[in-house]
């Protein structure tokens, strides 16, 4: 009879390993998974449910700062307001049979027009030098053009150099401000 609780004992035991092996054990680690799984997609809802809580204040400020920096670069002098002021002077000076040598803002001011962002209602300006070659009569037409011109603020400096002799036509070095993004309109 001892031999017979031993031989159950033994199967009982032997069959509790075999359920703990094959059954237990791989079920525990699927549940430990699944869990860990679960916990991730958790983490995972509870973070898309705070992005979608947050859209509406994300989409605001996003439209915010894009009307914002449409301001901000509206009230900025653009490289196309220059262009097209310097477009404007040497066609005047074709107009008038004179050679454009130079045409050049101070890279000071330039930078300093970067830097600045100005009241939309306060103008900007630049001092441009021009470098002109031609002779003094069709030269001075240019400039009393350009003075009258409706960017044009004050002469800065005038000079001529070259006597206009046999080496050629005079050059005329003509410095004065401008305002940038002039319309057409006097102001």
């Amino acid at each position: 009879m001892k031999k017979r609780l031993y031989i159950i004992g033994g199967i009982a035991v032997g069959i509790a390993i075999v359920w703990l092996t094959l059954v237990y054990v791989p079920h525990q680690r699927a549940q430990i998974q699944l869990s860990a799984e679960s916990a991730k997609v958790r983490r995972q809802l509870a973070d898309y449910n705070t992005t979608m809580a947050k859209l509406d204040d994300f989409v605001k400020t996003h439209e915010n700062l894009h009307q914002l920096r449409d301001e901000l670069e509206s009230k900025l002098y653009t490289k196309l307001d220059i262009l097209n002021l310097f477009d404007l002077l040497r066609q005047q000076a074709k107009e008038h049979q004179i050679e454009v040598i130079e045409i050049s803002p101070p890279v000071e001011e330039l930078l300093r027009l970067n830097r600045t962002v100005p009241d939309s209602v306060e103008p900007q300006f630049l001092s441009i030098s021009l470098r002109l070659r031609g002779n003094y009569i069709d030269a001075g037409r240019l400039i009393g053009v350009i003075e009258k011109s409706d960017h044009f603020r004050s002469i800065r400096r005038c000079q001529i150099l070259g006597a206009g002799d046999d080496l050629g036509p005079p050059t005329t070095v003509i410095t004065f401000r401008s305002l940038l993004g002039f319309t057409g309109d006097e102001s």
